[in-house]
């Protein structure tokens, strides 16, 4: 084989290997965080009792199906469920309690592929509840989350940090006059084939508060 067969079977694998990454399909699974607090002993840190879990569906880059969330105990707390019009990122959200009542209505905007925005409403768009904001970097990672009240005046901000493969590393919490309320640094001690975090503990002032784990879940 010459050089140039060779040459053109490594570029017909780059396109297919790009491709691939770029397609929906790539990007269709089901994604699982539970959150866990820390408890100590004469061994060391361990997680506790679980305090958060949700599951989101996506059937492409940045494109949610459902997203479930649960009570401490495990059990199904409410599941919101995202509305398309088009093949580009949901423009609606609703969010359902166990007996399928509607409790409210999210309005999302996008842009370049991102949520900008989303306002909250009570039941089917009834009454303004809250505004959340977001930035990126340039990899698109989301790097801030804005929280506003009904009158646009501002209630919480989220700053946060991440590594080169868009593991989430930090995240610092402001009030309204964006004095610092906490910061929790997390350190990776887990990932899967793909660089992606599956397990991360959480620490406050280095003291270890909570530890995350996600698993992926391909269909």
């Amino acid at each position: 084989m010459n050089l140039k067969s060779v040459f053109y079977i490594l570029l017909t694998f780059a396109i297919c290997s790009c491709t691939q990454e770029n397609s929906d399909k790539y990007y269709s699974h089901t994604e699982e965080v539970e959150i866990y607090n820390v408890v100590e002993d004469e061994s060391g840190a361990g997680s506790g009792s679980m305090i958060y879990k949700e599951s989101t569906k996506y059937k492409g880059k940045n494109k949610p199906v459902w997203r479930k969330f649960y009570e401490a105990n495990g059990q199904l707390k409410g599941e919101e469920r995202y509305i398309y019009t088009s093949d580009e990122l949901p423009t609606k959200s609703e969010y359902y309690d166990t007996s399928d009542s509607l409790l409210s209505t999210y309005l999302l905007t996008n842009d370049n592929n991102l949520k900008r925005r989303t306002v909250a409403m009570q039941g089917e768009e009834e009454e303004i509840l809250r505004i959340e904001e977001f930035d990126y970097n340039k990899k698109g990672d989301r790097t801030q989350r804005v929280i506003k009240t009904a009158a646009s005046d501002i209630d919480k901000i989220y700053n946060f940090g991440f590594d080169d493969s868009g593991n989430e590393t930090s995240v610092t919490v402001k009030d309204g006059d964006e004095k610092v309320l906490y910061t929790i640094n997390y350190t990776i001690t887990k990932k899967d084939s793909r660089n992606r975090w599956v397990e991360a503990w959480g620490f406050q002032n280095d003291k270890p508060i909570q530890v995350k784990y996600r698993k992926f879940i391909t269909e």
